[in-house]
């Protein structure tokens, strides 16, 4: 529940806004003690909400920073660090037919081998969203190259290997129709 509240702070702001206007326009016409109260209450809520939105980390919040923070690794050329979010052997799936188990350490040179032969300057990723926590936790997000037009659509399955550890077991990413990548071995 508390977690809820964290993840969904933006819907109680508007929530606890328009029930706040509410009071206080009817305690505004009725001039009557009880709205005013009502009033204040919501109001404690509001900051209720806003201690629970800045003290808890959610799950969520860690899958999308985990997302966040590989992006920030490889624009970096950290490539070891951002591929330290994988696990051992990752299942890969990209154009149709290309899939397979992969290890991480040939996931890393393909990542680090195209970006250095396609003269790629960064990556962005946008639109991050966890579509579910349970059983596996699944994040699917945008991914472009700096340098070039079009995105990629990707969906990572994870594992939590211990208190905000997460790894990718399984990525698919499908690609626009202009890029060709070797499926690693």
């Amino acid at each position: 529940m508390i977690s809820w509240i964290a993840d969904n702070a933006t819907l109680l702001y508007l929530l606890l806004g328009v029930i706040a206007v509410a009071l206080g326009l009817r305690w505004r016409t009725t001039r009557q003690g009880k709205y005013l109260i009502g009033l204040g209450v919501v109001v404690g809520l509001v900051g209720l909400v806003v201690i629970l939105s800045l003290t808890i980390v959610t799950a969520r919040q860690q899958l999308v920073r985990a997302v966040e923070e590989t992006a920030r690794l490889i624009n970096a050329k950290n490539f070891e660090g951002a591929f330290r979010n994988f696990g051992d052997k990752v299942f890969l799936e990209f154009q149709p037919g290309d899939k397979g188990e992969v290890p991480r350490e040939a996931l890393q040179k393909l990542a680090q081998d195209s970006m250095r032969s396609q003269k790629i300057t960064g990556i962005e990723v946008w639109n991050i969203e966890v579509e579910s926590l349970d059983p596996v936790p699944v994040v699917s997000f945008y991914l472009r190259a700096t340098d070039y037009p079009g995105y990629a659509n990707c969906r990572a399955e994870l594992t939590q290997l211990g208190e905000g550890t997460w790894r990718v077991q399984k990525l698919k990413l499908v690609l626009p129709g202009n890029w060709r990548v070797p499926f690693p071995r």
